[in-house]
């Protein structure tokens, strides 16, 4: 689990559903572009999205046992590398949580939410640890 981020869509605000962002991004013409070329290839996406030959999202309501509630269990694993990304990203860069708020105009909030993600795969790729990490490993002084 590498945690690198490989594609960003900023242009919209925090308020913009993330359904009606993907299918107005660039991804999702690439993934129809490959599924009309014969490509098996699929993403993972929460029940906030839509089910499409290349976007796998999970089953709502299957059944105690059955092959729908199994499938909803392997795609619950693969999706928490997504959520331990974003996780990631988010303690690294504090400006980012959900309790903070960007003070600047729409396009200033979305050059830095960018940042950010280059900023993280940065850190990915020299193995800078997480602050988590960092503090956990100081010794603070007592008496």
């Amino acid at each position: 689990m590498n945690c690198k981020i490989l594609a960003i869509n900023a242009k919209f605000g925090g308020a913009t559903h993330d359904a009606f962002i993907w299918e107005n991004s660039n991804i999702n013409d690439y993934m129809k572009y490959l599924y009309r070329s014969n490509e098996s290839v699929w993403l993972l996406g929460d029940s906030g999205y839509p089910q499409r030959p290349w976007m796998m999202t999970p089953y709502t309501d299957a059944a105690q046992d059955s092959i729908e509630e199994i499938y909803n269990k392997k795609h619950s694993c693969a999706r928490v590398v997504i959520e331990n990304t974003f996780g990631r990203l988010k303690n690294r860069w504090r400006c980012l949580n959900k309790d903070r708020v960007l003070h600047y105009k729409p396009e200033k909030c979305a050059k830095i939410i960018i940042a950010c993600c280059v900023l993280h795969n940065i850190a990915l790729q020299y193995h800078v640890p997480d602050p988590a990490h960092i503090f956990t490993d100081v010794q603070v002084p007592t008496g």
